[in-house]
């Protein structure tokens, strides 16, 4: 059986360093979609015995974080680790709509705020 190091070495540096980016930055994605789930896409203002209130808009940080996500993609193809035309292949190939319950056929936004459809949800 190969040990850690062996199993590794088919991984440069620079390969493994350009990984650890894009793992961060989904993790970094994962954390504001969190965030959202529990707050909303609204501006957030917190004041903790702060000279000044500090307030966080869950939406820019999902759309700066999905950028930093496309980026380390880019360096992985620009350094030749991953293939732009395969990430498109699978990206047409796959059908996400057996998983989809609340979106509409055409991409449009859903009709009622998910705090009304529990709310009608409830009553019935």
């Amino acid at each position: 059986m190969k040990n850690w190091n062996q199993n590794h070495k088919a991984l440069t540096l620079a390969q493994r360093e350009r990984l650890a980016i894009l793992s961060e930055e989904c993790a970094e994605v994962i954390k504001a979609v969190s965030k959202t789930l529990r707050h909303g896409f609204h501006p957030i203002v917190k004041s903790l015995s702060l000279p000044a209130p500090i307030t966080y808009n869950n939406r820019a940080d999902i759309e700066n974080e999905l950028g930093d996500v496309l980026e380390a993609m880019d360096r992985l193809v620009r350094a030749g680790d991953l293939h732009q035309q395969n990430i498109e292949a699978s990206r047409a190939t796959k059908d996400r709509k057996q998983y989809l319950h609340y979106q509409p056929n055409d991409g449009s936004p859903p009709q009622r705020p998910a705090s009304q459809v529990r709310r009608a949800t409830r009553r019935s």
